[in-house]
């Protein structure tokens, strides 16, 4: 009995050192646990509301003191995280749609203090003014003669555009628009935000077009108007397509120029039957001139397309018959020639062919005949 007794001592000996220990360590962490205080954030905007485009800048603000992040949110989704820097961090964007967005700030937390969310913030998005502008292509303008009346907004105003004089509708259309900026070798497409409208239609005197931009959801609906004068009466001009050399060989680089009579200014397109739209040039002095491989043997249709001015109205030529060949091309300097006068005959061929060529005089053989290509 009084062993069993030593042993129940010598126990709750060793046992009481341990349960002060523990004891101690919940203490402690029940201390670090109290030194963690409380946080709160407040949420500020550089302009409320703002517009589209331009840069609004969010500032959150922490108890001083507190270091870590901040995460700022557009409802649930995060727009970007910043490091506290003297308990204030900043977020600065230009990218927020038009419309409310609810934007709040959460702090990350550290050592000294818990992790805080700020209030709401609504800030509220305006839409921009689209930048409509409407400009006349020649203004005025002769009867009879092109008009182009052309609007443009700023780029990303998509939507529609209508053109109208008085009641009545003339067209409408959408932006942005693409079109073809490359040449046949190097197609390319492009964008614009702009649309126009084209009409010979218009009767002398003054005509008001007005333009109206229906607006989408960052830029808001627009009008503006311009006052095109039509006086005079344009005329077409004759246009004249020549070519040279022609007939040409294969591969040879073949010009073509067309002539507009009547001091037409403006471009004109080039057009072949086989391969498609050559190329453009404008009018200098009344003349435009394209440059052209001819890749297919045969015969080729040229056309030279006049696209029109205030003053003149659009014209295309004949079209000019162009033969790629293959066999020689001879020409004759000087024809006609005086008698007992020295004649210079040339042949042509394609670059790559070899061998020898003969001079034919009806069935003779013209001395000497036989010369190296």
């Amino acid at each position: 009995m009084h062993d069993r007794r030593r042993s129940l001592a010598v126990a709750m000996q060793s046992w009481f050192p341990i349960s002060v220990a523990l004891i101690v360590v919940i203490i402690a962490a029940s201390s670090v646990a109290a030194a963690q205080n409380d946080s709160s954030v407040s949420l500020s905007s550089s302009q409320t509301p703002s517009t589209f485009g331009t840069p609004v800048t969010f500032t959150a603000t922490v108890i001083s003191g507190a270091t870590g992040t901040i995460t700022f949110h557009d409802g649930s989704s995060t727009l970007a995280s910043a490091t506290l820097v003297g308990s204030v961090a900043t977020y600065s964007t230009s990218a927020l749609q038009a419309g409310a967005h609810a934007i709040q700030a959460s702090y990350s937390g550290d050592s000294n203090y818990n992790g805080s969310s700020s209030p709401v913030l609504t800030q509220q998005v305006n839409q921009a003014d689209s930048g409509l502008a409407v400009t006349s292509a020649m203004n005025p303008s002769a009867f009879g003669g092109l008009v182009t009346i052309t609007a443009a907004t700023h780029d990303g105003a998509d939507g529609t555009v209508t053109f109208s004089e008085g009641s009545t509708v003339l067209q409408t259309s959408s932006i942005p628009t693409t079109y073809f900026c490359g040449t046949p070798q190097h197609p390319q497409m492009c964008t614009s935000w702009s649309t126009s409208f084209s009409s010979t239609a218009f009767s002398p005197g003054t005509h008001t077009i007005t333009v109206s931009y229906a607006g989408d959801n960052n830029y808001g609906p627009a009008t503006s108007s311009i006052t095109q004068t039509i006086t005079g009466l344009a005329t077409t001009p004759d246009i004249n397509l020549t070519s040279s050399p022609d007939p040409s060989i294969l591969g040879d680089h073949v010009v073509f120029s067309a002539t507009a009579s009547g001091g037409a200014t403006g471009r004109v397109t080039f057009t072949d039957d086989v391969d498609g739209v050559l190329d453009s040039a404008p009018l200098n002095s009344g003349t435009a001139s394209v440059e052209a491989d001819f890749l297919d043997l045969g015969t080729h249709f040229v056309t030279a397309s006049y696209e029109g001015d205030g003053n003149h109205t659009p014209a295309t030529s004949w079209p000019r018959e162009q033969d790629v060949v293959t066999t020689p091309v001879l020409s004759v300097s000087p024809n006609p020639v005086i008698a007992g006068g020295q004649v210079t005959l040339t042949a042509k061929m394609p670059a790559v062919a070899t061998g020898t060529m003969t001079f034919m005089d009806g069935g003779g053989r013209l001395d000497p005949a036989l010369l190296p290509l």
